[in-house]
């Protein structure tokens, strides 16, 4: 399989140091899914309640349950049972973000590492080779190929199966069950959407204009260290430019991981309020 085969290359090109952070993003890959079928399955016994007559009576763990705590009426063991489920599935959403968070800061270091080993590579070969060598091919090479394998690659392979394959699984039993329910999720999701789009398409706004800002420094710095190869040489200047690339990598990877962030959330408020 493809997916098989983009997980091989990418851990046969995978730095020995992110190898183990490689299986810890795996490993919590897992766990989010695992936390996503339990959010799923926690719905179960709270419909089983709702729709299933004398099921507390009946059912010896519900009814365990109901009398361990001492309920005054059933409506309000439904109520626990509700807001319960509630809590869990706002509790796997925080979970979820972080593990999308440290994902995406992984993606990103591996494509900061490789774009600084492959700048001091280059400037290893010596004058020649940049004589003889394009030098936006060079520049290419540095910036544009670490970036592609980390947001595309890498990322992307940690997103293949996302958030929108379990909405749909939600909304198609929901459409099964009654279409009518269809009819209120769409009333209650659309307004709770609108605004989190109204309070967060700002932030989007400025994060994309410091994206575009910050990404023609780096390019500039690594273009000014490429074409001014022999006066960064004599100069002794190497250090300032690899240094200064970080400091502006470190920034171009906060506003990258928040964009990642801020893509994910209205997924999880989605899937958040259709539970509510």
């Amino acid at each position: 399989m493809l997916f098989i085969e983009t997980i091989k290359r990418i851990k046969e090109v995978l730095p020995a140091k992110f190898k183990k952070r490689g299986v810890l993003a795996i490993i919590l890959l897992f766990i989010n899914s695992i936390l996503e079928l339990l959010g799923l399955a926690a719905l179960l016994p709270l419909f089983t309640v709702i729709l299933t007559e004398n099921i507390i009576q009946e059912n010896d763990i519900l009814n365990n349950i109901y009398t361990a705590l001492g309920f005054a009426s059933e409506n309000i063991f439904i109520i626990f049972i509700a807001g319960s489920v509630v809590g869990l599935i706002i509790i796997k959403n925080v979970i979820g973000i972080f593990i999308q968070k440290y994902q995406t800061t992984f993606s990103f270091d591996i494509m900061e590492y490789f774009m600084l080993k492959l700048h001091k590579y280059y400037y290893q070969k010596g004058f020649m080779f940049f004589k003889e060598t394009n030098s936006n091919l060079i520049s290419r090479d540095v910036f544009s190929v670490p970036r592609s394998f980390a947001q595309h690659i890498v990322l992307g392979t940690f997103n293949l199966l996302n958030e929108l394959i379990l909405l749909t699984l939600i909304v198609l039993a929901i459409v099964i069950y009654n279409p009518i329910v269809l009819l209120l999720l769409i009333v209650t999701i659309v307004p709770v959407f609108w605004v989190f789009y109204s309070k967060t398409k700002n932030i989007q706004k400025h994060i994309g204009e410091e994206v575009n800002r910050i990404s023609p420094i780096i390019a500039k710095n690594i273009f000014h260290s490429i074409f001014g190869y022999v006066d960064v040489i004599i100069n002794g200047t190497a250090e300032f430019f690899e240094n200064r690339m970080k400091k502006n990598m470190g920034e171009f990877k906060r506003l990258n991981i928040n964009t990642v962030v801020l893509n994910l959330v209205p997924t999880k408020i989605i899937e958040s309020t259709m539970v509510f």
